[in-house]
């Protein structure tokens, strides 16, 4: 009678542990054939801390197939954080197809600073507009004494870079729009640069005043008028 129940106590424990192992070596085994680094231990190791293994090898697959070089260490060490690993993850394939820079550092910093990588990376590919004088043109006198009217936009997109702790777009645009005026009233001929704005639009870009903003310049588009 002992022996019989001993014999149904291991039957169950086999079959308790093939159903436990077998979803492993089957990722396991996608991971191999997808040419992902990734050893069996790995994946009890990750049983053992209550990481889910499908979320890190179906991941390390995905990184493995962009080329991304992503490790294990640093999937697991993300998922245990609280980190969104598909979304970095996402968000790297989508910055690296736009050739858009995204560190591995920066994107988790964001995952875990609660922002929406994937949702930053894809406004990253298209640029936009910036109106750097939203209340209206700045007015200058230059040093030759002509006065005048300046509206500035900047082409711009999200650093992820910098997107953690940078300064915000408020910051940005109120630098352009001093700038300009520091610039435009130092020009020694005020017609000059009415007549040819993209001289102010090279001394922004020269002055690279999206440094230590969450945004990268790309260009600037300049209107210099005379007042009467």
């Amino acid at each position: 009678m002992l022996y019989a129940v001993a014999l149904a106590l291991l039957a169950v424990f086999i079959v308790a542990a093939i159903l436990h192992l077998t979803p492993m070596v089957n990722l396991f085994v996608q991971a191999r054939f997808s040419g992902a680094a990734i050893e069996f231990v790995d994946l009890i190791g990750m049983r053992l801390r209550k990481v889910d293994p499908k979320v890190i090898v179906l991941n390390l697959i995905r990184s493995q197939k962009a080329g991304l070089g992503l490790t294990v260490r640093q999937l697991e060490m993300h998922h245990l954080a609280g980190g969104r690993v598909d979304g970095v993850v996402s968000a790297m394939i989508v910055a690296q197809t736009a050739g858009v820079p995204l560190s591995w550092e920066a994107a988790t910093s964001l995952d875990l600073a609660g922002r929406n990588v994937l949702d930053l990376a894809r406004e990253s590919i298209e640029p936009f507009w910036l109106d750097c004088t939203p209340e209206g043109a700045v007015r200058v006198s230059t040093l030759d004494g002509t006065k005048l009217s300046i509206t500035v936009r900047a082409k711009a997109r999200p650093d992820l870079e910098a997107a953690v702790g940078g300064a915000a777009e408020t910051c940005l645009t109120d630098r352009i729009a001093e700038v300009a005026a520091q610039e435009a009233a130092r020009c020694t001929d005020g017609r000059l640069l009415a007549a040819d704005p993209d001289r102010l639009n090279g001394l922004l870009a020269a002055r690279r005043l999206d440094r230590g903003t969450a945004l990268k310049v790309l260009s600037y588009d300049s209107s210099v008028a005379m007042e009467r």
